[in-house]
C-alpha cells in the first residue's frame, strides 16, 4: 500500500495528540476529585483530617492509575 508524502507521520502524531489529551484530563479529574476530598474533609474535621484524608486519597488515585497503566 502506497503512503502519500505528506500523510507519513500522521499516526504517530495522532497517537501522541491522544496520549497527551489522555493525560491532561487524567491530571484535571485528580486535581477535582483530591480537591473536593481536601474540601469535605475540611467541612467536617472532627472525622479525619484534611490533609491525611487528601494525601490518602492521593495515595490510592496513584495506584489506581499505576495499576491500569501496567496492564
Amino acid at each position: 500500500m502506497a503512503v502519500e508524502p505528506g500523510m507519513a507521520g500522521t499516526s504517530v502524531v495522532s497517537a501522541l495528540t491522544l496520549l497527551v489529551l489522555l493525560v491532561l484530563v487524567l491530571v484535571l479529574v485528580s486535581v477535582l476529585f483530591l480537591s473536593a476530598l481536601g474540601y469535605l474533609a475540611c467541612r467536617h474535621p472532627r472525622t479525619v483530617p484534611a490533609m491525611g484524608a487528601t494525601l490518602a486519597g492521593a495515595a490510592l488515585l496513584v495506584a489506581c492509575i499505576a495499576t491500569i497503566t501496567a496492564r
